[in-house]
């Protein structure tokens, strides 16, 4: 043929007019012949353009034809592997170049975001946002035959998760005060929370107990379902104390319908017992007086309050006077009297 590709590289000649001439044959690669067999062949060493010259003579004239020939360089192959084909975001690809028979200063890589091209042989490229991505690598060989080798959607970055959360009260009082939580993390399904005293959990939004005084740090990771994290730490995010609080409110309307077997009950949550928040306190007695001074209600238990009832009765509305004696873990005895409004 007159134009193949390495590795062939053979032509093949034949004489299309023999005679009893002298034949002079020049291939163009600094081989030369006098073969007069009808066919015959020449192999090139390396590509190039050559110029094959025969010469025939007798004693008296010559003539000379020629023809152009073309050995064309092996063609790239080209390819590629990458690591990690997923990840979350940023996430960093390393990219390693597979390639045979390609000029190294004529790579471009293609990573499917839109955002960059890269020329270096092995790349690493990082991907800021979440989707799949088609990647192409383009390579020449020396004489400029350009193979492009592209991978479709093989690389996929996941969405990272926001980790968020609030807590309250920033001032906890021990024992029996409880830190409360409030998540507002999104594109996250799992939770892990540090409280900094070694407690953890993985709830959504915990309450967590403390057993001694400190100022602690709260972080939460957030993970999502293609385990990607986020991570987020409030410092000194609680200040714990050994001591007490007492907030006694000031009306409360009873529950009509309540047992009245004594007075005490435990709240629903609907402000139908009167009892004071307590934190802290490790001793407690509450009386509750009418205007008269009459004791209607007793109790040293922390978790029953004054129903609104006395004798089976429910008192009527007015307002009556309380009286508390507390002590708080650190030792602190107070006393707090005031008025408490009955509403019906």
């Amino acid at each position: 043929p007159i134009a193949q590709t390495l590795p062939s590289a053979t032509v093949f000649i034949t004489i299309t007019n023999p005679g009893s001439w002298t034949f002079n044959w020049d291939f163009g690669d600094g081989g030369i012949s006098t073969s007069s067999l009808a066919s015959f062949q020449h192999t090139y060493k390396t590509y190039g353009t050559y110029i094959i010259r025969l010469t025939v003579t007798n004693t008296q004239c010559s003539e000379t034809q020629t023809q152009t020939i073309t050995i064309k360089a092996i063609p790239p192959i080209v390819n590629f592997s990458y690591d990690p084909a997923s990840g979350c975001v940023p996430l960093t690809v390393k990219f390693t170049n597979l390639s045979r028979f390609a000029e190294p200063d004529t790579y471009i890589w293609l990573f499917g975001d839109g955002q960059a091209t890269s020329r270096a042989i092995d790349p690493t490229y990082t991907y800021f946002e979440p989707g799949k991505y088609t990647v192409s690598l383009s390579a020449s060989n020396i004489t400029g035959q350009v193979v492009t080798e592209t991978k479709l959607l093989i690389i996929e970055a996941f969405a990272k998760p926001s980790a968020q959360f609030e807590t309250k009260p920033k001032l906890l009082y021990i024992p029996g005060g409880i830190l409360y939580t409030k998540n507002n993390s999104f594109g996250a399904s799992n939770f892990l929370w540090s409280f900094g005293d070694g407690g953890t959990s993985d709830l959504f939004e915990p309450q967590h107990i403390y057993q001694t005084e400190g100022i602690y740090n709260i972080s939460l990771i957030a993970i999502s379902s293609n385990n990607c994290t986020d991570t987020v730490a409030n410092k000194a995010a609680v200040i714990v104390q050994q001591g007490g609080q007492l907030l006694v409110p000031n009306a409360f309307s009873p529950n009509l319908s309540g047992s009245g077997s004594g007075g005490g009950g435990s709240s629903d949550g609907k402000n139908d017992v009167f009892l004071p928040i307590m934190r802290g306190v490790t001793q407690f007695e509450m009386l509750v007086f009418n205007r008269w001074g009459e004791l209607l209600f007793e109790t040293r238990d922390q978790q029953t309050g004054w129903d609104g009832y006395y004798n089976g009765k429910l008192c009527p509305q007015d307002v009556y006077i309380y009286k508390v004696v507390a002590q708080y873990e650190n030792g602190e005895r107070v006393i707090r009297t005031g008025d408490i409004n009955l509403i019906r």
